[in-house]
């Protein structure tokens, strides 16, 4: 897998990751459903 986002500013401890479903889908996409697959946390 490739990451799709990495913070530089990110400091270490807890945090919460927030998903938002915007209603907008890609028109190849057959479903409407976020399925997230893991997390990967890198130290």
């Amino acid at each position: 897998m490739v990451p799709i986002y990495r913070s530089p500013l990110l400091p270490p401890g807890a945090h919460t990751l927030k998903l938002r479903v915007t209603g907008d889908k890609n028109p190849a996409s057959r479903g409407q459903t976020i399925r997230p697959a893991y997390l990967n946390v890198l130290e």
